[in-house]
């Protein structure tokens, strides 16, 4: 990360204040352009968390309940979950109740709209995005995510996140090392590096790279 761009890496220190794990630019736009946004930070940070509950995959996906899917009772959710992105979201409506919470409901305003449309109104209005769109990210959602395709791309990409998550494997695998489920690992490190690759993680979805499917 540029800190000249982004100020003396102040958004990275952001983030680990806000206990979550998106990318610095991100970020960066928001508080740039929609200063008014209210944080809803989580109770526990998310590495804390993983200490206590294990390291997530596609089949303990317990951090997006957790970190991207707990706010919103009692309120409507706006999302832009459209049907164009997957076969799972064209069945998707414009307005949805929550099946865990009765009191919220989503809103997925441009659930029929495609790629060309968002495009067009983003230039037609002149619109700010975020940066990462124009290096090729089709979809933003939390670093290293284990369903994306790119986690140890992304970890070479944020070294200061992946320092983090590599300390708390290292906490993790202290704490368990006796099971025989980690004996499968020397340590941490290496627990690390096997979640990196596609071996740790799965091939993944490029859907549940964020909230709402």
């Amino acid at each position: 990360m540029s800190k000249d761009l982004f100020g003396h890496d102040k958004v990275e220190e952001a983030i680990e204040r806000l206990r979550i794990f998106e990318p610095p630019e991100l970020i960066y736009f928001i508080r740039k352009y929609h200063s008014d946004v209210l944080w809803d930070r989580p109770e526990k940070p998310f590495l804390a968390r993983m200490i206590e509950k294990g390291f997530p995959m596609r089949v303990n996906r317990w951090c997006c309940a957790e970190y991207k899917e707990h706010s919103g009772s009692g309120r409507r959710v706006l999302t832009g979950i459209r049907s164009a992105e997957s076969q799972k979201r064209a069945g998707r409506k414009m307005v949805e109740q929550c099946f865990k919470d009765s009191s919220k409901t989503y809103v997925n305003i441009i659930i029929d709209w495609t790629e060309q449309d968002v495009w067009a109104f983003i230039k037609e209005r002149n619109v700010p995005y975020c940066c990462l769109y124009d290096e090729g990210f089709k979809r933003i959602g939390c670093v290293m995510c284990p369903y994306n395709y790119s986690r140890a791309v992304e970890a070479e990409r944020w070294p200061r996140m992946k320092a983090n998550f590599e300390r708390a494997f290292i906490k993790l695998y202290e704490k368990n090392h006796g099971r025989p489920s980690y004996q499968r690992w020397r340590d941490g490190r290496e627990m690390f590096e096997w979640w990196l690759s596609s071996r740790g993680g799965g091939k993944g979805n490029p859907d549940q790279t964020v909230m709402f499917e």
